[in-house]
């Protein structure tokens, strides 16, 4: 795959762990009321799929750190790197955010 490619995956990487974690906790609260009639989602579900959002953005985060978009350019890399780092920093606490009152209603 060609390096412009990947970089542009790496950067648009956290946000788009943030949406896909957003839109799963959205599917399975309308899922739950759907079929059961009840607010409460499974906390498990809910820690499950929290980990695994912050799973993968740890997971973008250390490959982004073996990967330079233009080795040429010391600057350019530093720049994407910090990019990277502060995407998923703001990613990381939105999905703590839109997790927490999930796990804090009672089952």
């Amino acid at each position: 795959m060609p390096a412009k490619i990947l970089a542009f995956a790496g950067l648009l990487a956290p946000p788009v762990i943030w949406a896909a974690h957003w839109g799963l906790l959205y599917w399975a609260v309308s899922l739950e009321l759907t079929l059961s009639r009840t607010v409460p989602v499974s906390g498990a579900l809910v820690f499950a799929l929290t980990a695994a959002a912050l799973l993968a953005l740890a997971l973008v985060v250390w490959r982004a750190r073996a990967f330079s978009p233009n080795g040429q350019e010391p600057g350019l890399r530093t720049f994407w790197l910090q990019f990277i780092h502060v995407g998923a920093l703001i990613a990381g606490a939105g999905i703590v955010y839109s997790a927490l009152p999930l796990m804090m209603v009672p089952a």
